[in-house]
């Protein structure tokens, strides 16, 4: 009395879980299941993707949603992370392909190992709980992401597919010169049927068979086609550059443009925990991390606008000691010198607080900053559609204060962004320290001297630092004293 009991149809056949939400993949070679997951993060502009993939045929039950906000849909929501660890075990089959889905951008390593089948991935439901990353890095990512759609179940609706007559699709598939005189589309090597017509498997070559690494005697894709690819119905790529191709020509403005990049590509989201994935060894047996591979997902990511990879990125090739990605270094060169000043200030321009106090002190010792590589040097600036030349980077004084004071704002309005690695009263200690004496590009001024140690001693004040703030109130009045008189 009082209960209610919720039940489901009984679904006859032979049940199979075709992947899990940790990377798992069936060994039955069943094309669809592993298409619609990646039909499903590509339809929903990287929003979610659908995994735990099991049913009967093509009768699916029991899915497990992962959300880029990670919200609802249980402790099996694993986020970016869980898409992770589906893009770490799939390699497009032809019915990828036929629904126009982009392979994602796997290092040739990967993919050989996934050719051969040679991956490490766990069969069973994984939770929040059962991920072997440290603590410490569960959260490296602090960006939200952009471009939402609006709410999970927003997007969701957008996902819903409405089934085409089969006069309308037969219609579509000649428009596109893909039917055939049998009633059938050939789209990339695979014979798809109209289930209504045939109760015949499609048909894939030998070719795609021996490339995909499937049997002849696999299961093949039986559903009915539901949309023509690119039939009216906007996608994300899965491809890195594909989607920084995207954005750029339709305007998108997933990295903030050139003036507020502080929302980066999901994508790239994704290939930084791919990157801490290979980094603790989470696909190898004997758990040996892959450092080739984490080097080029994070690579990936930087790409992507993720502004933690480029900081990590920055300290890689500037030799600067890291506590993310630790086996990952770079042979010292001038030229990567350079590129990791590259790495630094693009992370600073995302927003990063730490590395924009980097940037600054390397401007202001005039460390750090780099040789300009000779094909920078050679490139054509009188062509307007070049790339700009990178000029010489000097010690400046005027780039210090600006990075400095970007530094203590950016901390300041940014809850989630990473602290900053020395106090506030240090920083604005040493601005005052800048304008009091000028130089290196710099004007001096006196009043913004004073005003900067004042606020450098109110700071220290507030951190129990009393001597400290007494000594630089007694700076900021030296330096007003400094100030011409009215008179």
């Amino acid at each position: 009395e009082g209960m209610l009991y919720c039940v489901e149809h009984l679904i006859e056949g032979n049940y199979i879980k075709y992947n899990s939400n940790s990377g798992f993949v069936s060994e039955v070679k069943r094309l669809t299941p592993q298409a619609f997951s990646h039909f499903s993060f590509e339809r929903s502009h990287h929003q979610l993707i659908i995994v735990d993939i099991q049913g009967v045929g093509d009768l699916y039950t029991d899915p497990q949603m992962h959300t880029v906000d990670q919200k609802d849909y249980g402790e099996a929501n694993l986020g970016t992370r869980g898409m992770a660890l589906f893009f770490s075990s799939h390699v497009c089959s032809s019915l990828c392909k036929a629904l126009e889905l982009t392979q994602f951008d796997l290092s040739q390593q990967e993919l050989e190992k996934l050719k051969t089948r040679q991956w490490n991935a766990c069969g069973a439901t994984t939770k929040i709980s059962d991920s072997i990353l440290p603590p410490g890095k569960l959260n490296f990512t602090s960006q939200s992401s952009s471009n939402n759609l609006g709410s999970v179940d927003e997007v969701f609706d957008e996902l819903k597919l409405s089934a085409n007559s089969k006069e309308q699709w037969q219609q579509q598939m000649e428009e596109a010169g893909v039917l055939s005189d049998s009633g059938a589309a050939d789209l990339g090597g695979v014979l798809f049927r109209n289930i209504s017509n045939s109760s015949e498997f499609s048909r894939v070559s030998e070719s795609e068979c021996s490339e995909l690494g499937e049997s002849e005697d696999s299961e093949r894709w039986d559903g009915e086609v539901l949309s023509v690819p690119g039939g009216g119905r906007t996608k994300r790529s899965s491809s890195a550059v594909l989607e920084l191709m995207k954005s750029k020509d339709d305007n998108i403005d997933d990295s903030g443009g050139a003036g507020d990049m502080s929302k980066p590509l999901i994508l790239g989201m994704v290939h930084l925990d791919l990157a801490q994935y290979h980094e603790v060894g989470r696909f190898s047996e004997n758990r040996e991390p892959d450092l080739e591979a984490a080097f080029f997902h994070l690579r990936k990511a930087g790409d992507c606008g993720v502004r933690d990879a480029l900081y990590s990125l920055g300290h890689i090739y500037l030799q600067y000691p890291h506590q993310d990605f630790e086996g990952l270094s770079i042979e010292a060169t001038p030229e990567n010198e350079f590129m990791g000043m590259e790495y630094l200030v693009s992370a600073a321009t995302l927003g990063h607080p730490a590395a924009m106090l980097e940037v600054a002190r390397a401007y202001d010792m005039g460390i750090g900053l780099g040789k300009v590589p000779p094909a920078h040097h050679d490139m054509d600036v009188d062509n307007s559609n070049s790339t700009q030349q990178k000029q010489q980077r000097t010690q400046s004084w005027k780039d210090a204060a600006f990075w400095y004071s970007r530094a203590l704002e950016a901390s300041l309005l940014h809850e989630d962004s990473p602290c900053l690695p020395e106090p506030r009263h240090a920083v604005l200690s040493r601005l005052g320290e800048l304008y009091d004496e000028g130089g290196c590009g710099l004007e001096q001024d006196f009043q913004a001297a004073g005003d900067f140690f004042s606020q450098a001693a109110e700071e220290a004040m507030a951190a129990m630092k009393g001597k400290i703030a007494n000594r630089l109130f007694m700076r900021a009045e030296e330096a007003w004293s400094k100030l011409p008189s009215d008179d």
